[in-house]
């Protein structure tokens, strides 16, 4: 028998949507700031997944800013990125705010662009 796989890795790399989705909703019921990596990466599956990552990342609240920051500044997927801004527009973090309104003004994909004004409103 091989090792069990943690929570963080089920939501991951499990092959079965719903091992994925459970352990994202298990994880996000309780969220600590060390799962705000599993939760970003977990942000381009599923929506079934990716909301309950979003739902742990809010939760978490201002410590998991920089790296939502970090990682809507770098993402390819225009998914991932527009569930960043709608977090950050959640957290109402000052320091996303210059980052929000850059987006607002002017961004290649006009998803994410109306993500950022209604995380301004």
């Amino acid at each position: 028998m091989g090792m069990a796989l943690s929570l963080e890795d089920q939501m991951l790399y499990a092959e079965s949507l719903e091992v994925r989705r459970n352990a994202a909703i298990t994880l996000s019921k309780n969220p600590s700031p060390e799962m705000i990596p599993f939760f970003l990466q977990a942000l381009s599956d599923s929506e079934d997944v990716s909301i309950f990552a979003m739902y742990g990342l809010v939760k978490i609240g201002v410590p998991a800013v920089p790296q939502i920051l970090e990682m809507l500044n770098s993402s390819p997927h225009t998914v991932t990125r527009a569930s960043c801004v709608e977090i950050l527009g959640e957290i109402k973090d000052q320091r996303a705010l210059p980052v929000l309104l850059k987006i607002a003004e002017h961004d290649p994909n006009t998803w994410v662009q109306s993500a950022a004004i209604q995380a301004l409103g």
